[in-house]
């Protein structure tokens, strides 16, 4: 039942993320687990359009942070729970931790469950078919460093937010590329 969900965990506050989170709070009661560098976007209800990272996306984000201003806000919500660090979910019943993993936006988080997964949200894309690696992102060397960590904790599946799930391989291949 709705009522038994305790935690929403936003992986950040774009509004294709964060667009429904006060009908979601209302309708469960729980709380709203943030990074502390995004609670001001979801207290606004307003989240600025992330840079492009390719020329494309980078068209795309001008345009969009043009019109975000209008069509990116949603309802306003306080956070229940704001992290700057890991943050264990055992307390909420699950085997697992919200993470940092800055770069798409400063306060990207991802869910590390049971070691092997890692629910991304932005922090990595599945929509190319040669990269992983996200058309938007705000600081593309905080990412890379996020996406390392992430590898170094051993995470063998990756659940983006865009694109369907992928496995350790596709990440090391695209990471080894960005790094050159």
């Amino acid at each position: 039942a709705p009522q038994d969900i305790q935690l929403i965990i936003l992986t950040h506050t774009h509004y294709d993320h964060a667009g429904s989170i006060k009908a979601l709070q209302q309708i469960t009661k729980a709380k709203v687990l943030v990074h502390k560098e995004e609670a001001g976007c979801l207290e606004e209800g307003y989240c600025a359009f992330p840079k492009g990272t390719m020329w494309f996306p980078k068209i795309m984000s001008a345009i969009g942070r043009a019109l975000n201003k209008w069509v990116g806000r949603y309802a306003p919500v306080t956070p229940g729970i704001l992290i700057s660090k890991k943050f264990d979910l055992q307390p909420f019943g699950i085997d697992g931790y919200a993470l940092p993993t800055p770069g798409h936006t400063a306060g990207s988080l991802s869910v590390v469950i049971e070691k092997d997964h890692a629910i991304v949200g932005d922090t990595l894309f599945n929509i190319f078919k040669h990269s992983v690696f996200p058309p938007y992102a705000n600081d593309q060397k905080r990412l890379l460093k996020s996406w390392k960590q992430l590898l170094e904790i051993g995470c063998k599946n990756f659940y983006p937010g865009h694109g369907k799930p992928f496995t350790r391989e596709r990440l090391q291949k695209t990471y080894a590329e960005k790094k050159k």
